[in-house]
């Protein structure tokens, strides 16, 4: 400390040398796996959106026939409505599945039914009067209402 005893303000700030600014950090990625990752977070996200973007236009017909079944439940008369249902869970089931099912009806149209959603355990309690309610008019339609929003919304193509 003694190279700085008497030495006044002025002199002291003339010893002071300029402080060292480093250099700037890129922002860029400085090895080739950056832009390697980088394409394959582009491509894996272009491929989510495509696929989601397909099961939505694929689900369609579950859409229209849902507004299908809400728009019977509410304008049609009670004893239009089991028939009207029935075409319109014929037609989805047609849209899904083609035509192999186009003959099915009674206990084959229940088993289909059954067939193609195994998971829903309700839905197997009402198959038999869902595959035949278009020839028998239902008194409580509430359940099979419920019963025809479950296999359109979950039925396994």
């Amino acid at each position: 400390m003694t190279r700085f005893e008497g030495l006044n303000l002025a002199e002291l700030m003339a010893q002071m040398h300029a402080i060292e600014v480093p250099e700037p950090v890129a922002f860029s990625p400085e090895t080739i796996g950056w832009y390697v990752l980088g394409v394959w977070l582009l491509v894996s996200l272009i491929i989510v959106v495509i696929d989601r973007v397909m099961t939505y236009r694929r689900n369609r017909y579950r859409r229209e026939a849902l507004a299908a079944i809400t728009q019977i439940e509410s304008e049609l008369p009670a004893t239009e409505q089991a028939a009207a249902v029935a075409t319109i869970l014929k037609r989805a089931a047609l849209t899904a599945y083609g035509r192999q099912v186009a003959d099915l009806h009674g206990k084959h149209l229940a088993d289909f039914f059954r067939q193609s959603a195994p998971a829903i355990g309700s839905l197997h309690d009402h198959a038999d009067e869902l595959a035949s309610m278009a020839y028998v008019r239902q008194p409580d339609m509430a359940p099979l209402y419920a019963a025809a929003r479950l296999w359109i919304t979950r039925h396994v193509v």
